[in-house]
């Protein structure tokens, strides 16, 4: 789906980032390392709270929007091959200062089919959980000292198989191809803000295509017909986000998202209704505990 944070909601995916939004471990050249404002020590561990307010899309293509606030723990490792961080676990297999490999995860919330007029009587949408590769690929990457400012211009792509649940069993549901570009501006309008703007389409299987927007014989209704959900092109995303880092161990961010659904390949789906879609997430995260010993990263 709808099954990746970046698909069914992408503010929420951007939550869950401005949380752990502290850079990567980096892999630093000499040139990198002289005089670079953006190399900094940070600890190796931390744990912290977040909260957040935000109103998206119940699901790709739906007018509905469901509004949700919510705060959680949170906890970043950053270690050699182990990390976790923006919003995910990874394994890292290969890593570059120009591009990385590695295995992540991802999640996304359910919807109760019953707050969703045009889902009524239709089985719930599970948590959705995501395993998988994904690619990494700095593009661009240009540090102004004198602004105290950096440019990046990354390129990512992930394939993850999809899973469902209600936590009392466990289902398949295809495959995710999630492609992005993100250009990302430390140093915007202050030195403690950083700016994100990004997009990318979305593929699915039909195992996926058919979860979300299928129909059973069964569910159809004289305004609901039945419906077999395909692969293809399921929709492309593009987010713009504010993180400001208030002290060493507060932020805030701001975050904007649309869905472009034209030309989706189940847009026959009685369950489709909008080509355009937009969401909206604000919130903070508060570092509570930190390790000793730290480790390099490129803010």
């Amino acid at each position: 789906m709808v099954h990746s944070l970046k698909v069914i909601a992408p503010t929420l995916c951007l939550f869950v980032f401005f949380l752990s939004g502290t850079g990567q471990v980096a892999i630093a050249t000499d040139e990198q390392e002289e005089d670079n404002p953006f190399l900094v020590e940070k600890p190796r561990w931390e744990f912290g709270v977040g909260g957040a307010a935000f109103s998206l899309e119940a699901y790709p293509a739906s007018s509905q929007t469901t509004d949700r606030v919510f705060a959680l723990p949170y906890f970043i490792y950053r270690g050699d091959t182990i990390r976790v961080q923006d919003g995910n676990l990874t394994a890292v297999a290969v890593e570059n200062r120009r591009y990385r490999l590695d295995l992540s995860l991802g999640a996304a919330l359910n919807v109760d089919s019953e707050d969703i007029p045009l889902r009524a009587g239709l089985p719930d949408l599970d948590f959705l959980f995501e395993i998988g590769p994904k690619i990494e690929v700095n593009l661009w990457d240009k540090v102004s000292n004198a602004e105290r400012r950096r440019h990046r211009l990354v390129f990512d792509a992930a394939l993850r198989a999809s899973l469902s649940t209600d936590f009392s069993s466990v289902s398949s549901r295809g495959f995710v191809l999630n492609t992005q570009l993100d250009y990302e501006l430390d140093g915007f309008i202050t030195p403690d803000t950083k700016l994100i703007i990004g997009g990318g389409p979305i593929w699915v299987t039909d195992k996926l295509g058919d979860y979300v927007y299928g129909v059973d014989e069964q569910f159809a209704t004289a305004n609901r017909s039945a419906f077999e959900g395909r692969s293809g092109y399921l929709a492309t995303n593009i987010v713009f986000g504010l993180r400001h880092r208030i002290t060493d161990n507060l932020q805030v961010f701001a975050a904007f998202g649309i869905g472009l659904h034209k030309g989706a390949a189940n847009r026959n789906s009685p369950l489709f209704e909008d080509n355009v879609t937009t969401g909206i997430a604000l919130g903070l995260a508060w570092a509570l505990k930190t390790s000793k010993d730290s480790v390099q990263v490129m803010e």
